[in-house]
């Protein structure tokens, strides 16, 4: 398994945007084997430690933003689920945590997500019984990015928090089932869309 660091400091800003646009290019060459291949075969045979010079070079923030992880809330007078960070008005429905990523999930990026996620339940003011992963983004995912899944549906569960996927697309569902069928990704706690995750917790919050 790829090790992924982040280092936040002792970087230019001109070394530091050269590097997010390489990690950028990655993340798109990444994509598209993933569409050319429909297997995670060829990511696995890339070069060891690619895109790491590039990512190694990043700060926080940066990864943050190309990953695009987000914890969503909902806003008074408008329908639907949306990003915190641009409605810091938002409400949070107690026990329950929303999170979208909007992009593949690979080696790369995959531990960024699982860390945004722990964040979020460690931090929350009240027990998370419930996380829901807005997953109509995530258009590939590789081995690596499914260990860090299971480890993340792990930390979890023994803190009696269950993890379940909103609007999760078919080849990706395939995949988590292929990967982990003797885990709980395997099972069947994935949701057509965002709301009928939150409806269905809603009507059985004891459920996590």
């Amino acid at each position: 398994m790829l090790a992924f660091r982040v280092v936040t400091s002792g970087s230019s800003p001109r070394w530091r945007m050269l590097a997010v646009l390489g990690a950028v290019a990655g993340s798109i060459l990444a994509g598209f084997l993933f569409r050319l291949e429909g297997t995670v075969s060829m990511v696995g045979a890339l070069p060891s430690g690619w895109p790491a010079p590039a990512l190694d070079r990043l700060g926080a923030e940066d990864i943050a933003a190309l990953a695009g992880p987000a914890e969503l809330v909902l806003v008074e007078g408008v329908p639907g689920f949306h990003d915190v960070t641009r409605h810091p008005d938002g409400t949070r429905i107690p026990g329950l945590t929303i999170v979208r990523f909007d992009a593949p999930l690979f080696f790369a990026n995959g531990q960024v997500f699982v860390d945004h996620v722990r964040l979020l339940v460690d931090r929350s003011p009240v027990p998370v019984r419930c996380v829901i992963v807005a997953a109509e983004a995530i258009t590939g995912i590789d081995s690596t990015a499914v260990e860090q899944l299971v480890q993340l549906d792990e930390y979890l569960h023994a803190q009696g928090t269950v993890l379940v996927f909103a609007e999760i697309k078919g080849p990706i569902k395939d995949k988590l089932a292929r990967f982990g069928p003797e885990t709980r990704l395997g099972q069947a706690r994935h949701y057509p869309t965002l709301e009928s995750a939150v409806d269905a917790w809603r009507q059985d919050p004891d459920s996590g």
